[in-house]
């Protein structure tokens, strides 16, 4: 496998307030090595698949007003494409093939699995007193193809978004955080292939999803010597 990169990217800070920052990029993997599972989750096997590329750009911006409010806003393009046609195992079925691993035909310009073409992060930062910031964010991811479905058929993983709040503490050398993830308790999976369903006569082949986690609490303390 062999990877080329092309990058061009600025940064710019059109007033004092404001920064933001640009890239663009393109990637070739040529003989790119793609795992495939025969039964959806147990055992893995490698198979060259000729050429894919991923392109696209990065943007960021971040403002401050005055002292006291910081936001941002990053968004990232991905085109994650094959660039080949070729035949590839999968473990779903497939027209012809009862029983997996079956064969796709993955054609060139079909999305690589898992990796979703629009990613967007924001967020505000607001610094209440000079020792207590607090802090609001949210995560947008558009749909994204199964693995097993390198051939773009079955329907994709939904797009998401997801809401964070926080605060954070400092006094001399103590700090302290607390993050709440998933605010509003969305439900949504990150991941998503195809298994046979040992619950159901004959095992049938169905998708296979990861839920996310649900309204959760993180928080932490530390003290720098």
């Amino acid at each position: 496998m062999k990877a080329t990169t092309y990058e061009l990217g600025g940064r710019a800070k059109p007033f004092p307030w404001l920064e933001t920052a640009l890239a663009l990029y393109r990637t070739e993997v040529s003989d790119d090595i793609f795992s495939v599972s025969p039964t959806g989750t147990i055992g893995l096997f490698f198979q060259n698949v000729g050429t894919t590329r991923r392109q696209g750009l990065e943007l960021s911006v971040r403002g401050t007003w005055r002292t006291w409010l910081d936001g941002w806003v990053n968004y990232t393009y991905t085109e994650a494409t094959f660039q080949d046609d070729f035949l590839l195992a999968t473990p779903r079925l497939t027209p012809g093939c009862e029983a997996p691993p079956c064969t796709q035909r993955v054609r060139k310009g079909n999305v690589l699995p898992l990796i979703p073409r629009h990613r967007l992060n924001a967020g505000i930062d607001y610094h209440a007193i000079n020792w207590l910031t607090l802090s609001l964010g949210t995560t947008f991811a558009s749909a994204q193809f199964f693995r097993g479905d390198e051939a773009n058929e079955e329907k994709p993983l939904d797009s998401y978004v997801v809401v964070r709040a926080g605060l954070g503490v400092r006094w001399k050398r103590l700090a302290g955080y607390l993050w709440i993830n998933n605010l509003l308790n969305a439900q949504y999976e990150t991941f998503g292939t195809f298994a046979p369903n040992a619950k159901r006569p004959g095992n049938p082949i169905e998708p296979f999803l990861t839920p996310a986690p649900p309204i959760n609490v993180i928080a932490g303390l530390s003290y720098q010597f």
